[in-house]
């Protein structure tokens, strides 16, 4: 699933949909949040990357956006 986050998040929401992400799934945001969807991943999933779980997160300059991908 590919999905792209064009509105403003309330707090936990990213939280919430990037816990919710199957394998291969891709979230997209704006490039405006890049450091918070760094900072989601390495600090407020700790449980889940303690259980295994592990996520990419990279900037697609080209267009603008923050690109979180589950790969385990």
């Amino acid at each position: 699933m590919e999905k792209t986050i064009d509105y403003e998040l309330k707090r936990g929401e990213m939280v919430s949909l990037i816990r919710r992400m199957e394998i291969e799934d891709i979230l997209r945001f704006p490039i405006a949040k890049h450091n918070s969807v760094r900072n989601t991943v390495t600090n407020n999933l700790l449980v889940e990357r303690s259980e295994g779980r592990q996520w990419s997160v990279s900037a697609d300059i080209k267009n603008k956006q923050s690109v979180i991908t589950r790969i385990a």
